[in-house]
């Protein structure tokens, strides 16, 4: 759908005679090939020249499009159409397009670089409240931005779980932190973390406003600390068990690990 239109008066007069003007709706399911729909359809630059519209009264045109790709996650938000008269094919409008589209996704990109440092701030001064507890933060678009040591603990990670999609980790938290979102408000909800030392837990979540804008969602385990405090004491039991027995087996791995019945 066309949501904002500029240029020369007389093709703009021209074009608003076969609807090709704000509000009007150009998807290729709608429309045919076009200089809008098809690029966003496409996922990439496009020309649709003369005959290669569907309806006689577009082929008089030649639109250059180009797709605006959101550069957190390569989808596609929109597109930058640049439309002429189709016996004056310029090759440098096609240049111009995509030379707009990159201007926009790389300020989109500083946008979101600007967003992220700002949620990493609101996570620190939240975090003040629950110093000893697990948490994390995700941004608007479902990444955990950062997240603390005594998380990285409970979740049991290899590595850090920054940068990466919670629907990869935990996709049973997305409906949660969507209805976070929509009602603007903290909740409590009890969830299974599969692949983690907790298992079925409560869960804190907190949506993060600033400037008005929802820029992502606080997560805590409700007494994620006592956990943490007893899988030290059992994993600190278990490795005095293994040095004593063996001690007991003149350090015999072998019949060590045969009497405790382990690998």
């Amino acid at each position: 759908r066309i949501l904002y239109s500029v240029g020369h008066d007389g093709i703009r007069d021209s074009l608003e005679k076969i609807n090709f003007r704000p509000g009007s709706d150009w998807n290729e399911d709608v429309a045919g090939p076009n200089g809008i729909g098809t690029p966003i359809a496409l996922g990439h630059p496009e020309l649709v020249l003369g005959a290669e519209h569907y309806c006689r009264g577009w082929q008089p045109w030649v639109c250059y499009g180009a797709p605006i790709h959101n550069p957190h996650n390569n989808s596609i938000l929109g597109c930058i159409d640049i439309t002429g008269p189709a016996d004056k094919v310029c090759i440098e409008a096609m240049a111009l397009a995509m030379s707009i589209t990159q201007t926009i996704e790389s300020e989109l990109c500083v946008i979101q670089l600007r967003n992220r440092e700002k949620l990493r701030l609101a996570y620190c001064d939240i975090q003040i409240n629950w110093p000893n507890e697990a948490s994390f933060v995700v941004d608007e678009h479902g990444f955990i931005i950062d997240i603390n040591s005594h998380a990285n603990i409970l979740f049991n990670t290899p590595s850090s779980l920054i940068n990466l999609p919670v629907i990869k980790t935990f996709p049973n938290l997305i409906p949660l932190i969507e209805e976070c979102f929509t009602d603007n408000t903290e909740k409590e909800f009890e969830i299974d973390l599969e692949k983690t030392l907790i298992g079925t837990t409560r869960l804190l979540l907190k949506p993060i406003m600033i400037e008005g804008k929802k820029l992502g969602c606080f997560i805590m385990v409700i007494g994620g600390n006592n956990i943490i405090n007893n899988f030290t004491s059992l994993r600190s039991q278990e490795d005095d068990l293994i040095k004593n027995t063996l001690i007991k087996t003149n350090n015999n791995i072998s019949k060590a690990a045969k009497i405790l019945n382990i690998d």
